[in-house]
């Protein structure tokens, strides 16, 4: 047998002329995590090989390809999962659309799609998959420079044909002509809705970030693309790093309502953007948070899939760890809401200092076991620190832009999965949010997917608002912001 690639009973061919064993596997399309995109860092591409010299371990992303080289992948996780909707109902759709349509959610780690009748509004079926593009990283930056090296067609067309899949699969459980699929809605961070349209997004890398596009209207994919629906309209971004799936969550929110109060709305998936909205006001900011709160960039990093540790506490008698994990599943991997947690039950067993490092019985080994399957580490620790000041840093910006405290805000909105699992007092324990708000803090779910479906089925009405409500966000560039850096600085330590 020549060079080859193996998993789970499936083989594709190892092309020899690709630098690393990692392109090799992305130009293939695999569904394959690399969160640091290939610079060898993570760790989490590591593979199994059949060589001349034997059966070992090694690193795809520093990978060189030989002849009769057969890598062998990991089993692939069961990350694409069914979500809830089947029967959602949310209004009759608007008079100027027709037959069926799809709302879907572009998350830089998760796809979400669904399906619905625009005669009555109804949801016909949701599906949820992990983006295929995670093998070129886990965060936005490292897409962009994957669209820097010219991979950007590569990049569109990876997601079109699982958005496609997915679209296929859910008219099937339907009974739904594919054909019939008129009219689709996307919504995004300005990134990867500048992929999905086939527009690089090198210039939103550099400073001052400028978009290429703010979408807001119709998009006409080449014919050679999987074509989503006849008609398919990506939703307004506000800037380079807040997106179309911002826009979404405003709507959804209804973070414009004129009703006095002020509303402070974290959306925390790969990427780090707050809006806060009162008196007539919504200011917005974006922070490099990094993709913790979807599990990547942790050792045992998942997203939030049924297996995921979600919740963890420490048993003072035993001296050891209680996890939950999503669904009760057997515990192989750890998500955002879980690593929140952890860190919480690290600081209050006493096993992790102010400054984020750890102490007792884990600083000789640097890591701790939360099940003979799953270890947090003082890497994980780090970059949680990380993350996690990025975002209160960034919300105490935005309060000082507007002259507000933590005190002043009536209600902390969390959107995305994060939120529906995270604990709020580990949230404050880590410092991740005001400890002033845990008591006003309430999750939202996937409020992106949610406005993408009331955009589906408002039609050109519902379109409209969305572009004036992008065009009343008051952006806030935090690169550069000396305010921001000496916040950020502050808030990597843990509270006392």
């Amino acid at each position: 047998m020549g060079a080859s690639i193996h998993r789970s009973g499936d083989v594709w061919p190892l092309d020899k002329r690709c630098a690393t064993v990692l392109q090799a596997i992305q130009e293939l399309g695999i569904d394959f995590s690399a969160p640091c995109g290939g610079n060898g860092s993570c760790g989490n591409c590591a593979v199994w090989v059949q060589d001349a010299t034997g059966l070992h371990r090694e690193l795809a992303c520093r990978l060189v390809p030989s002849d009769d080289m057969q890598v062998h992948l990991d089993v692939a996780r069961p990350l694409e999962i069914e979500l809830s909707g089947h029967g959602h109902h949310v209004a009759p759709a608007s008079t100027d659309v027709s037959g069926y349509g799809v709302a879907i959610d572009l998350g830089t780690t998760t796809l979400v799609c669904r399906l619905y009748d625009l005669a009555d509004g109804r949801c016909l079926g949701a599906l949820g998959a992990t983006n295929p593009q995670l093998s070129h990283g886990a965060d936005v930056i490292s897409r962009i420079q994957a669209c820097k090296e010219g991979k950007l067609e590569l990049l569109q067309r990876q997601v079109l044909l699982a958005l496609d899949r997915m679209i296929e699969r859910l008219c099937e459980d339907a009974g739904v002509p594919r054909t019939a699929v008129r009219h689709a809605v996307v919504v995004g961070n300005t990134i990867m809705e500048h992929i999905a349209a086939g527009l690089s997004p090198v210039s939103i890398g550099l400073a001052p970030f400028t978009p290429l596009s703010t979408f807001g209207s119709e998009a006409r994919l080449a014919s050679d693309l999987p074509q989503l629906a006849e008609r398919t309209w990506f939703a307004p971004a506000v800037s380079g790093y807040v997106g179309g799936d911002i826009c979404a969550d405003i709507l959804d929110c209804n973070l414009q309502a004129a009703d006095g109060k002020l509303r402070l709305m974290l959306d925390l998936g790969t990427n780090g953007e707050m809006v806060l909205a009162g008196d007539g006001r919504m200011l917005a900011c974006a922070t490099a948070a990094g993709p913790v709160f979807e599990g990547a960039g942790i050792a045992y990093g998942l997203p939030a899939v049924p297996g995921a540790i979600a919740h963890v506490a420490y048993d003072d008698e035993d001296g050891g760890f209680m996890v939950e994990s999503i669904d009760d599943a057997p515990a192989f991997g750890i998500c955002g809401s879980g690593v929140i947690s952890t860190v919480a039950s690290l600081r209050e067993a006493g096993f992790l200092a102010p400054n984020g490092r750890m102490q007792g019985v884990a600083a000789a080994s640097g890591r701790v076991c939360l099940t003979p399957q799953v270890a947090f580490t003082q890497k994980d620790v780090r970059n949680v620190q990380l993350a996690k000041g990025a975002i209160a840093a960034g919300i105490e910006v935005l309060l000082a832009a507007y002259g507000a405290e933590p005190a002043d805000v009536d209600e902390l909105l969390i959107a995305g999965g994060f939120g529906r699992h995270l604990d709020i007092a580990a949230a404050v324990s880590a410092g991740l949010i005001p400890r002033e708000l845990a008591a006003r803090t309430r999750a939202v779910g996937n409020s992106a997917i949610e406005g993408a479906s009331s955009l589906l089925l408002g039609g050109s009405a519902a379109q409209e608002e969305a572009r004036r409500a992008a065009a009343q966000v008051e952006y806030i560039e935090l690169s550069g912001n000396h305010d921001f850096d000496s916040r950020f600085i502050r808030c990597l330590d843990f509270p006392l």
